[in-house]
């Protein structure tokens, strides 16, 4: 069930939050979220019904274990099941998302005529995988843990974060299904609904617009045939870049609101990331939760920046290897990481000896960061080849359409937002204003409740600074009417009727 739709906004939502608050209010707080349980369960099944036993399968496993490692005493042993577990969830992983995959490539290798399996990958199946592969390895460290099903089951299936993330920690996620609500309902429905409404307006007004100009060139590409053209090849690649960040970054504040009006705090995952003066600190900001993952349960453990720069540089490949693998059975996943990865090691080896940052704007950061979701959105390799060949046809810009202020009818902006009709460099524009002018949703919400579980001091840091106080949430009236005008500017849009997928659904 896709947040950005009227099914969601309009009836699954109000319904299991009058059952949620109802059942709270009658039979306490944990019977409250047994019922979120059952919410959850519904919420997966309505998409397909049949891998619903598949994540209550890994569930039920994956609770023994994490009780089974908690109980055992010899590290030997404990060792062995750790081991056990994690290659048994990578296994369930690798089935579905990586099977087609080697089956193909092996048949290319060989020559030999194999079929692929047809495997539809299950929804959000790299999410909750990973975070039961973490739950597992903090019972190992005894960092978190619980002998609670129920607990267990609701940590992996709340349903806000469960299709596409934030991965969330148990140490962050478990305790609170302990806690009281600490405001009253309707505080928590009027902050969460606003962040929501943010999320929303993110996918519906930009990431589904500059879809329709993206998707085209990509599929031009793929088809080969008629060349590109570098203006076309270029508007294709920035309007992606936008796509994505406002796709899935519209997704995780939808994530956070919808579990705020639920009274669960969940981390932040997006901290203006292209703003960001280097790749380093690209993934401080971009993805948080995923960089997270991969720095405390892939680089640390390879041995990370405590065994020298070649071990480190090592590390840092093989974890940007594998989380550009993580997103896609594909060789443009496996070079979008490779590249990533060979950034991070070279912006390190700069770093080494010297107090000053190599990349000291943002501008060379976005350019490189875009170009490296070429090979991330092409489907093929030749198609991602074809658009940089593109890219060097460079035209005469006094031929290009370029937008004219003056009949921009900026007094009805709004109307102009939800419309799919913008030019494509209008689009980008506006979109560029928003990404490097205006201040991200972490920062105007910072002062609310829901302002975000954090974990860590260092998570503490990435909220560099707050909006001006002119731009920061408050419960009243006049942000009331802002995120009424923007959720009406959402609910305009033609994509409520039609949605589509979030672009991290196909992860």
């Amino acid at each position: 069930m896709n947040f950005a739709t009227g099914a969601f906004a309009f009836v699954f939502l109000p319904a299991a939050l009058i059952i949620f608050h109802l059942a709270r209010r009658i039979a306490g707080l944990r019977a409250s979220f047994f019922v979120l349980i059952l919410l959850s369960a519904a919420f997966y099944a309505s998409w397909r019904w049949q891998y619903l036993a598949l994540i209550l399968a890994t569930i039920v496993v994956n609770y023994f274990i994490g009780v089974w490692i908690q109980s055992t005493a010899g590290d030997t042993q404990r060792k062995l099941i750790i081991t056990g577990s994690v290659s048994a969830n990578l296994a369930v992983l690798g089935y579905f998302k990586y099977l087609d995959f080697l089956i193909e490539n092996f048949a290319l290798a060989t020559g030999l005529n194999l079929h692929t399996l047809g495997i539809i990958l299950p929804l959000g199946i790299s999410f909750f995988v990973f975070q039961q592969i973490s739950y597992l390895i903090d019972c190992y460290r005894g960092d978190a843990g619980t002998r609670n099903f129920l607990d267990y089951a609701l940590f992996v299936l709340f349903f806000p974060h469960m299709i596409a993330g934030p991965i969330v920690r148990a140490a962050i996620l478990l305790p609170q299904f302990h806690r009281p609500l600490p405001e009253s309902v309707t505080r928590l429905l009027g902050v969460g609904l606003a962040i929501f409404v943010f999320g929303l307006a993110k996918k519906l007004c930009l990431a589904n617009p500059l879809a329709d100009i993206a998707d085209p060139v990509f599929a031009a590409a793929k088809a080969g045939g008629q060349p590109l053209s570098a203006a076309s090849a270029i508007s294709g690649t920035l309007a992606y870049s936008f796509q994505i960040y406002f796709d899935f970054s519209g997704y995780t504040d939808m994530a956070i609101g919808i579990a705020a009006m639920f009274g669960i705090k969940l981390p932040i995952n997006f901290d203006s990331p292209y703003k960001a003066r280097g790749i380093i600190e690209f993934w401080r900001r971009w993805h948080i939760s995923l960089s997270e993952w991969l720095r405390d349960y892939l680089y640390i453990p390879l041995g990370g920046s405590r065994k020298g720069a070649p071990r480190q540089y090592a590390s840092l490949l093989i974890t940007m290897l594998l989380g550009g693998l993580w997103h896609g059975a594909g060789w443009g996943f496996v070079i979008w990481g490779a590249i990533h990865g060979m950034a991070l090691a070279t912006e390190h080896a700069m770093r080494r000896g010297s107090t000053k940052r190599p990349w000291m704007i943002a501008v060379p950061t976005f350019l490189f960061v875009t170009l490296a979701w070429v090979f991330f959105r092409a489907e093929t390799l030749s198609a991602a080849m074809a658009i940089f060949h593109a890219m060097t046809d460079f035209p005469d810009l006094s031929t290009v359409d370029w937008p004219d202020p003056a009949v921009i009818d900026w007094p009805n902006v709004a109307a102009e937002i939800a419309r799919p009709e913008w030019r494509p460099w209008e689009l980008l524009g506006f979109a560029g204003l928003i990404v490097w002018l205006m201040p991200n949703t972490n920062q105007i919400f910072v002062g609310t409740w829901p302002a975000f579980e954090m974990r860590s001091a260092r998570v503490l840091e990435v909220l560099h600074a707050s909006a001006p106080e002119w731009l920061s949430f408050k419960p009243n009236v006049a942000w009331g009417i802002v995120v009424g005008v923007m959720a009406y500017v959402a609910m305009r849009s033609s994509y409520l009727a039609t949605p589509v997928p979030f672009i991290y659904f196909q992860f």
